[in-house]
């Protein structure tokens, strides 16, 4: 088999030497054009592959290593080390990051030191999804920091599965003028940041204190909310201005929630729903909703109201006439692979038809901001 091995590049040609079986050098200029390269790499699908075609030129290697480290998808935590350590010690490969996902628990402060320099090198990163805890007590020896502090990056997508202090936090958001997605959970709330912080955020997924603070100031037009176990019983009287610009909600929580009643006087421009469970009078709340395009009903139904369901649907479309559609999870059907009925109205009727089966990811894809 005959070996190859980089050469020079010479007036827009790739000049590789190569090794025949008998040792002899046979000099073979490929006429490939730089602007081919990419396409051609861009078709391969596979690891192993790509691995191989930085072992070719210095084209191919640099096209390969920036597929291979544009998006770092949940590294096991043997590889999570050796990845943090590469990043700090070449920064050519850091600059490709753009997607980085961790599954790794950082309960080592020293871990979560080393992963703070990491992410300091990666100042092109545009998307991080920390879906693990992250320990910040000091050890000795051991700074103890943020895993943002000192990093230079804009990210457009934030999430933060565990609870965060604000303090630190904050300090970080407010470097973050590009960011557009953020899911976090916070430990308390405090005043509403100013506008400046995250002036383009458009979507925010979280619990009360994270909507609390971040909703009011700007323009989100989306939220996830992920009710706390005392939020049903507080008011939500001062967050009714900005409620009133949200095109898509989701009500999670199921019966801690909130009624949708303390908030459906502002939802005037709401136009994609989800309701996790359904409360007491909920069904005519609903109606209220005059600007109402689509309407998912997850978790909502026991064996008695799932037979009467069309029943239940019918006044929705009776009163918001810009309704297309309501989809609702089937009673008792979680290993289904299309939970959803979908039904909806036919032109200058009032009465619901059954339009067909839906798999859960795509019901609720408006839903999911992450």
């Amino acid at each position: 088999m005959a070996e190859t091995t980089a050469a020079d590049d010479t007036h827009g040609l790739i000049q590789d030497r190569v090794i025949d079986g008998q040792g002899h050098g046979l000099l073979s200029c490929l006429r490939l054009p730089f602007e081919l390269y990419r396409p051609i790499v861009e078709l391969v699908a596979d690891r192993p592959t790509l691995i191989s075609l930085c072992s070719t030129n210095q084209v191919f290697k640099y096209e390969a290593q920036r597929i291979l480290y544009h998006t770092i998808d949940a590294l096991p935590p043997y590889s999570f080390v050796t990845f943090l350590r590469t990043m700090i010690e070449d920064e050519q490969l850091a600059l490709l990051v753009r997607t980085f996902r961790i599954n790794t628990d950082m309960r080592s402060p020293s871990l979560n030191y080393l992963l703070n320099v990491a992410l300091r090198a990666m100042i092109n990163l545009r998307e991080l999804f920390v879906n693990c805890t992250i320990k910040t007590l000091p050890e000795p020896e051991v700074p103890r920091l943020s895993i943002f502090s000192g990093c230079k990056f804009q990210l457009d997508t934030l999430s933060i599965v565990q609870y965060l202090d604000v303090g630190a936090f904050f300090s970080f958001l407010a470097t973050q003028r590009k960011l557009q997605k953020l899911a976090a959970y916070l430990v308390d709330q405090g005043q509403p940041l100013p506008s400046g912080v995250c002036p383009k955020l458009a979507s925010l997924q979280g619990n009360r204190a994270t909507i609390e603070t971040l909703l009011p100031n700007r323009q989100i037009t989306t939220v996830i909310w992920d009710p706390d176990s005392y939020d049903a019983r507080r008011s939500m009287l001062h967050l009714s201005e900005p409620l009133r610009s949200l095109k898509t909600l989701s009500f999670d929580g199921c019966y801690l929630r909130p009624s949708l009643r303390t908030i459906v006087d502002h939802l005037q421009s709401l136009e994609y729903l989800e309701l996790v469970a359904l409360h007491a009078g909920e069904i005519q709340d609903i109606c209220k909703l005059s600007s109402l395009r689509a309407l998912v009903l997850t978790d909502a139904f026991s064996f008695g109201t799932w037979e009467r369901r069309v029943s239940m649907v019918a006044p929705i479309f009776a009163s918001c006439h810009q309704l297309e559609y309501v989809d609702m999870e089937q009673f008792l059907c979680s290993d289904s692979q299309k939970p959803y009925e979908r039904w909806g109205c036919s032109s200058g009727s009032q009465t619901p038809v059954m339009l067909g089966y839906l798999q859960r990811d795509f019901v609720r894809h408006p839903f999911c901001i992450i």
